[in-house]
């Protein structure tokens, strides 16, 4: 077996190195933004060492079997020579960066991929273990989510009513926050994303379309546009990926409206690069709150969103 001192080098930018989700380049260092983000190699030989350091430890699955590694300057994992895949899993409060790996070889990636599926939403979303974990798995795909509880479309609206200021996706998703109310942040690169071959979105239970109230402050036709230009912005920086948009599960008065709304000016714009999901004929049990699915209904919108997206991806 090599000394830990004879492997060769390997610094994060090496072309051979997969990043899925929100990773933003630092001083020495790509960081992981996001709630679910991961990093992805091959190499060959007896020994991997990864260097960067983590607010907490991080899943590592060697060849598949997970372990948990406490990330601070470098760790080496070993097993048996031969070609072997690391996956770094890093959650939303584990935020980890990486300096580089150290290997007797790095190996390109494998010519056949799995689909890559991008989560982007509020709570919903959020929830863990969620549907967007059922919905991956049973894909088969990679997927990564970004996305905050509370969170609106639009600036200036969302949960709770007293932070301030309030950043909606339509400003979170392009910077490089780690809370919807952070005032110091850097532009998002997105030099270090993969591009997805489908971005699932769900947002618009935030966004004041309750009450007779919110639909006379002119709240539809706001969010609508306001959607629409999210969805569009994304499209430059995922050119080739589909977009898939909740219907929401439940609508107290407006929200409905909006949403398909929204969806009217992205067709005109966009086309076939988007799909409104048929989420609200899908029968998902709701918790008490009339929002929130339950942990029966969670795992419904999973298998039944991997059902629909299956044939398509």
């Amino acid at each position: 077996m090599p000394l830990h001192n004879e492997l060769t080098v390997f610094p994060y930018q090496d072309p051979r190195i997969s990043f899925f989700g929100k990773w933003q380049e630092e001083e020495g260092c790509v960081t992981s933004f996001g709630t679910v983000t991961f990093i992805k190699l091959r190499f060959e030989g007896r020994v991997i060492g990864v260097e960067g350091s983590s607010a907490a430890p991080v899943y590592a699955y060697l060849d598949g079997e997970q372990t948990l590694l406490d990330f601070e300057g470098k760790v080496y994992l070993h097993t048996s020579f031969g070609v072997h895949s690391l996956v770094i899993k890093v959650f939303a409060d584990r935020a980890f960066s990486l300096r580089g790996f150290e290997a007797e070889a790095l190996l390109e990636p494998v010519e056949i991929k799995r689909p890559y599926v991008k989560f982007i939403g509020d709570s919903i979303t959020n929830a863990a273990p969620g549907f967007f974990t059922v919905t991956g798995e049973l894909l088969g795909a990679d997927y990564s989510n970004d996305s905050v509880g509370g969170m609106s479309l639009s600036d200036g609206m969302g949960w709770p009513e007293e932070k301030s200021p309030k950043v909606g996706m339509e400003s979170y998703y392009f910077r490089t926050c780690r809370t919807q109310f952070d005032t110091v942040y850097e532009n998002y690169a997105f030099r270090f994303d993969s591009v997805p071959d489908a971005c699932v979105v769900f947002l618009g239970t935030n966004d004041y379309l309750d009450c007779p109230e919110d639909y006379q402050a002119g709240n539809v036709p706001h969010f609508a546009a306001h959607y629409a230009a999210f969805i569009e912005k994304l499209t430059k920086h995922y050119p080739t990926a589909k977009f898939y948009i909740f219907e929401p599960l439940s609508d107290k008065y407006c929200r409905k409206e909006g949403i398909e709304a929204a969806f009217a000016i992205m067709k005109e714009k966009l086309g076939d690069q988007v799909t409104l999901l048929p989420t609200d004929t899908w029968g998902i049990a709701l918790s008490p709150d009339g929002t929130h699915p339950s942990a029966e209904g969670y795992a419904d919108l999973g298998v039944k969103l991997a059902a629909y997206l299956a044939p398509k991806l």
